[in-house]
């Protein structure tokens, strides 16, 4: 749908030539589903701070995808500043981003209204911020995360700085993997339907 991205010689990156809503989109979707494979080395060797950063960083992709399709093929002035924000964050202007982001608030209303469709808004709504603040404390570093990796035998206890090697809570953690693998699918099948990528739409549904 969005085709290749152009080779930039004098930054050495590659970029597309237009930053669309689908272009954005997808990008999200492409960080979202490379992440599922960091999800699961991270959980097999018990790096569960890591793990659960990232855990964070597909759900703000999922969120932020259904935030800029709410209402596709219209964007709305708050999808437009948004692509705006995203245009400006390439490897040569990222840090004089002349545009302000998004309220997470606010991606998370859109996605509550798509998603209540099929549940309670309110429910909807609570559940999206439960999961991102719930998981915040990851991302910056909070004390209650970090105690989470100290423990082991009674003798020998430690911070498990290589990964907690407890294999229960590797099996505990393994879900969050699998509500992860689930949501991608989830939001590719949005997708698949909003762009009219019916045989991708079609094939996809057999996963859920």
């Amino acid at each position: 749908m969005i085709g290749e991205p152009l080779w930039i010689e004098e930054k050495k990156v590659f970029e597309y030539p237009e930053v669309t809503v689908e272009v954005v989109s997808i990008l999200k979707l492409i960080r979202a589903v490379q992440s599922l494979s960091s999800l699961e080395l991270l959980c097999s060797n018990g790096l569960f701070i890591d793990m659960c950063t990232i855990y964070r960083c597909v759900a703000d992709c999922v969120s932020e995808i259904h935030f800029l399709l709410e209402k596709y093929p219209e964007k709305s002035h708050l999808v437009e500043k948004y692509i705006a924000n995203f245009s400006q964050t390439t490897i040569d202007q990222n840090l004089n981003s002349k545009t302000e982001p998004i309220l997470s608030k606010k991606v998370h209303s859109a996605e509550a209204r798509l998603l209540s469709k099929y549940k309670n808004h309110n429910q909807v709504l609570e559940t999206i911020r439960l999961i991102y603040k719930g998981f915040s404390g990851y991302v910056h570093s909070n004390y209650s995360d970090i105690m989470q990796v100290y423990g082991g035998s009674k003798d020998d206890l430690t911070f498990n700085l290589g990964g907690v090697p407890s294999d229960s809570q590797k099996l505990d953690h393994f879900q969050l993997v699998d509500q992860a693998v689930i949501s991608v699918r989830h939001v590719i099948a949005f997708m698949a339907d909003t762009f009219g990528q019916h045989e991708l739409y079609s094939e996809i549904r057999l996963y859920i």
